[in-house]
């Protein structure tokens, strides 16, 4: 744009009698042939089939406004190879069906804020044109990722390859075949009397589900609720009713599927107060956060949510939770900035009970820093320099020595931050790394002054964070305040229970902890999370698996000054878009004893847009379950959970490595001497479904619209694998390239049951044909049979 693009043209506002001034920009581009398919662009198009994007219930909460409406419009994204997002398209019926000035454009308006449903469908029955999307000026050539994502459906996936400059690439997607309809969830609401409770406010959440709002759904009068179109993942249902207590509820979905989840609520007949002040001044402080959940439903269901509770305290120091149960031992917890979170337990009694108080302790300052690769540099960002009135940092080998090491004190940068709060940055070259060696940046920072204004030399603070050219990023934090369990949003978009190894976002690997996951083993004692990122190339001992399997870092977890109880936590990782797709991804953690990669057990919930996996895990050296003898495991007494006394001293720590892979390359072992290929289900049809298998020791499971393929390779056969799949007339219908393999070993992949072109095939019997190194043809040869 330039200056003459500027209209500096007053508007006035009638109703309020002000003027602002209006600059006009012309969008056009000054050559038409750069957007439209010209040097070396092209454009993505395509029409969107689905029956559901909206439905009735959809409709009746839009209450009226046409802005909600909007957050149904389907939305296709391109990523590129390297999984940075490059484009977005919405998707749109035909534009011709609602001119602005026409009727049917009237209609939808009229119907939407009159909440005529009839008049809503005949608005779009009107429209023969269809749903559809284009995107311009995307690199030609160029391989995207492209992911469609709406509310009423599991998300789709796919590759596309743009064509030549200034050619158009057609991506036709029918959303009720390619991915189906989604699960359902139902049930009914009632007392714990089963007296069925209407208007009650139901909510569903999940990471990565509708953009990360909660979808809710108020009960009609036979208590009655339900939720369609969702994708696969681990669920957690809020219900909330006047004179109730919040209940929650989690459960897993997948496949085309209706689950049922009937949920009662408790009576809230208790209410806690009570006031916090400052240990050391006596003053009561105020905006101090409160949280409390019932501990002994904690113990009694382990596998179930806990509810918390939460408010704050008043200008004058005081608290009132309202809205417990009247039974039960209830933990409360005191959060406040630079002091030690305290904690209470108490029985409860229909009423209020009172004098529940809290006296805070000033906890020594930490230097919260965070550091990741950014292309030549490692960053390290001081999240906290305020705290501080003074500090220097030095750069040498692990373990950190200070003689010989490079003082880099004065290369820390001053910057805002997002939220307008001031931080400190260092980029430390990679070029100055060596190859195979760790590194540790260790801070010495003074934390403040004396009340006569004199800086306390003794008073220092030392951090250390490692890193180095195999590390991708690495972050040291104290949990204390995340094990509270709050999954409201908090600092930099994470929740206020997750625990990030990236705060910019350019990573959002997180561990997360539910309420009543965690117990620290003392009030002092805060309780710490390191996670380093290294790549698979350099995890140590080697893989066991082909390292094209690795669709991720992986990721070292080390948790102490804690005790597990039996509910678990939640273990984020992101993957690598371009390299994997929705079908073949999982959460491996890796078993020292064994030597083995094995699949995490239990649901997986993938978020296609960020690109994460969340599954839930427990003691992080014992994924598979967390055994009695567990040296973290925390005690049980009186109905609520304690740590650990036992073993306090003598395991400060529990550690684990995870990595997301793809189960069709995670190899396990194969001990046969004859090459076997074969397929299941078989026959099967082109709907989309879940296959269960076990594979490395572990059960996983693997989402297909067609079937899953295992091959066998005997020791000794090595080298790259093809699948070809023929039609009974020797025509090649498709092709799987599989990549090298190790022999000795079995995999597992999918056939989506297209063509090369993505089309569905036809009825009938197929031929599959898997070539390797060093075996003939009819050894690989296998039949398929598809019946819609």
């Amino acid at each position: 744009l330039t200056k003459s693009a500027l209209d500096p043209s007053p508007f006035y506002w009638v109703t309020k009698q002000s003027t602002v001034s209006v600059i006009n920009l012309n969008m056009t581009p000054a050559n038409p042939a750069l957007v439209t398919g010209g040097s070396g662009q092209s454009t993505l198009k395509g029409t969107v089939i689905a029956q559901n994007i909206i439905r009735q219930v959809d409709f009746n909460a839009l209450g009226g406004d046409f802005n909600n409406f909007m957050k149904y419009i389907p939305i296709v994204t391109l990523y590129d190879s390297s999984g940075a997002l490059k484009a977005a398209g919405l998707v749109i019926p035909d534009p011709t069906c609602f001119d602005e000035q026409g009727a049917n454009n009237r209609l939808l308006e009229e119907s939407i804020a009159a909440g005529n449903w009839s008049g809503f469908l005949s608005a779009f029955g009107n429209c023969v044109g269809g749903w559809g999307y284009e995107i311009r000026g995307l690199s030609a050539g160029e391989v995207y990722k492209a992911v469609l994502t709406t509310p009423n459906y599991p998300p789709y996936d796919n590759r596309v390859t743009m064509g030549v400059a200034g050619s158009t690439v057609t991506l036709n997607i029918n959303m009720d075949v390619e991915v189906g309809s989604g699960a359902t969830l139902l049930g009914v609401v009632t007392t714990t009397n089963s007296v069925t409770i209407s208007t009650a406010l139901v909510t569903l959440e999940a990471p990565g589900y509708n953009n990360g709002d909660a979808k809710s759904f108020t009960t009609g009068s036979a208590g009655e609720y339900k939720f369609e179109g969702l994708p696969k993942g681990t669920y957690k249902i809020g219900v909330t009713a006047s004179g109730y207590s919040l209940a929650l509820s989690k459960i897993d979905l997948s496949g085309n599927t209706t689950f049922t989840r009937n949920i009662a609520l408790r009576v809230a007949g208790g209410t806690i107060t009570g006031t916090v002040r400052a240990a050391a001044s006596r003053e009561r402080l105020s905006g101090v956060k409160i949280y409390a959940y019932n501990d002994t439903f904690n113990v009694l269901n382990p596998s179930s949510e806990l509810s918390l509770h939460k408010t704050e305290t008043s200008t004058s120091g005081y608290y009132s939770l309202e809205g417990l149960e009247s039974t039960g031992i209830y933990k409360v917890f005191a959060k406040a900035p630079g002091y030690f979170i305290a904690s209470a337990s108490t029985g409860m009694i229909a009423g209020v009970r009172s004098g529940i108080d809290f006296q805070l302790v000033k906890k020594p300052l930490d230097v919260e820093v965070f550091a990741r690769r950014v292309g030549s540099d490692f960053e390290f960002t001081v999240l906290n320099p305020g705290d501080f009135s003074d500090g220097d940092a030095w750069v040498g080998g692990s373990p950190f020595v200070l003689a010989g090491s490079t003082n880099v004190g004065n290369g820390f940068q001053e910057q805002i931050d997002s939220s307008g709060n001031k931080i400190l940055v260092l980029k430390y070259p990679v070029s100055d790394l060596t190859a195979g060696t760790d590194y540790i940046l260790h801070i010495e920072a003074k934390a403040g002054v004396t009340i006569a204004g004199v800086v306390n030399k003794n008073d220092v603070v030392t951090k250390e964070v490692l890193f180095g050219l195999n590390r991708s990023g690495c972050a040291s934090q104290g949990i204390d305040d995340i094990m509270l369990g709050d999954d409201s949003t908090g600092d930099f978009g994470h929740n206020s229970n997750q625990a990030p190894i990236d705060v910019t976002g350019a990573n959002d690997s997180a561990l997360g902890v539910p309420a009543g996951a965690m117990v620290g083993v003392s009030t002092y004692v805060v309780p710490a999370l390191s996670m380093c990122q290294q790549t698979a190339a350099a995890f140590t001992p080697a893989a066991a698996v082909p390292s094209g399997a690795f669709v991720s870092d992986v990721y070292q977890v080390t948790l102490s000054s804690l005790s597990f109880t039996n509910k678990g936590f939640d273990v984020k990782l992101a993957y690598d878009k371009s390299a994997s797709n929705l079908t073949d991804i999982a959460i491996y953690h890796y078993n020292s004893t064994t030597a083995q990669w094995e699949a995490v057990s239990g649901l997986q919930t993938i978020d296609p847009v960020k690109g994460t996996i969340t599954t839930r895990v427990q003691a992080l050296s014992t994924v598979a379950g967390l055994p009695s003898s567990h040296s973290m495991k925390a005690m049980v007494l009186g109905g609520t959970y304690v740590p650990n006394t036992r073993y306090r001293i003598a395991a400060s720590g529990d550690s684990g490595s995870f990595a997301i892979l793809r189960p069709s390359l995670a190899g396990a072992a194969y001990s046969g001497s004859a090459l076997k290929v074969f397929n299941f289900p078989n026959p099967f049809n082109l709907s989309p479904k879940t296959v269960s298998i076990v594979h490395g020791g572990a059960t996983t499971s693997l989402p297909t619209t067609g079937t899953v393929i295992k091959y066998e390779l005997p020791a000794g056969t090595n080298g790259p694998v093809r699948i070809r799949i023929y039609a009974q007339s020797g025509e090649l219908v498709d092709e799987l390239d599989e990549g090298d393999k190790t022999g000795g070993k079995y995999y597992y992949t999918t056939w989506d049951g297209k063509n090369g072109k993505g089309v569905n095939v036809a009825n009938g019997v197929y031929f599959g044909v898997l070539s390797v190194p060093g075996q003939k043809a009819k050894n690989g040869t296998f039949k398929l049979a598809v019946v819609k």
